[in-house]
């Protein structure tokens, strides 16, 4: 009888400490997702692991986050399901408006297909989303359709992140 109620407390102890993870995952995300400027996830096609979450939001503050993404639709809130490592800093007035043009840029110039789920996608690759003035923009990173504008954003946006970016090929 004495094993059951301590087996109880434990199974609910547990589940505690879980649920209280969970709403702090969320809780974080959501902060990370408020007055955004412009979103972008760089993952592999093969995998929910080992995916890159960039944020930019309005103030200028920069977001990178890698882990395991939850779907392949940035724009939900709770497109990464688990945060491996998150880190954040400010951008410059020049940095900021380098990205600004960049990102018109893109505008102008966007992606000619988007690959992911189609007879086209290049599995064991990477693949781009970028969520940028109401507008999602998506192509396979390296592949055809992938556009310079989107390409040279991409080269600026790790080249700024706080976390490390490894972009990787598979044998």
């Amino acid at each position: 009888m004495k094993k059951n109620i301590i087996k109880k407390i434990k199974t609910i102890i547990i589940f505690t400490i879980l649920l209280l993870c969970f709403i702090a995952v969320c809780e974080r995300m959501r902060e990370v997702t408020s007055d955004v400027y412009m979103k972008l996830a760089l993952f592999p096609t093969s995998t929910l692991e080992e995916s890159y979450y960039f944020v930019i939001k309005k103030d200028g503050t920069f977001v990178s986050l890698v882990g395991r993404r939850k779907n392949d639709n940035i724009k939900s809130n709770g497109f990464m399901a688990g945060i491996g490592k998150i880190k954040e800093i400010e951008l410059s007035e020049k940095e900021f408006q380098e990205i600004s043009k960049l990102l018109k840029e893109v505008k102008k110039d966007p992606p000619k297909k988007d690959w992911f789920g189609g007879s086209g996608v290049v599995w064991d690759s990477w693949y781009v989303t970028l969520r940028y003035n109401g507008k999602n923009y998506k192509t396979n990173y390296w592949g055809e359709g992938m556009s310079e504008s989107l390409n040279r954003l991409i080269d600026k946006i790790v080249e700024l992140s706080p976390l490390e970016v490894d972009i990787h090929g598979w044998a």
